[in-house]
């Protein structure tokens, strides 16, 4: 997480929340832009070998559209209750 925060700076405007016992990364752009799932960007193998002994199917979904503001609405509710239940 420290290199995370390293890498995306105060000044790009970003906010950092980490959650306990949540495998799930979100990251949400403008309000317009809503990707969330497991792939670590930063630390897991690019390697898309089956036969790879440390290979995991992680991946992440970007959302845009008509409905993507009431979905990082409710993400952001929800990111909100965890906040407050740990």
């Amino acid at each position: 997480m420290r290199l995370i925060r390293r890498i995306i700076s105060a000044d790009a405007g970003a906010k950092i929340r980490e959650l306990e016992k949540i495998h799930q990364k979100i990251i949400i752009v403008d309000n317009s832009k809503y990707m969330v799932g497991s792939f670590n960007w930063l630390s897991t193998s690019r390697k898309t070998n089956l036969e790879e002994p440390h290979y995991q199917d992680n991946r992440t979904i970007v959302y845009s559209g008509p409905r993507v503001s009431q979905m990082i609405e409710e993400e952001l509710k929800y990111i909100s209750y965890r906040e407050k239940s740990f």
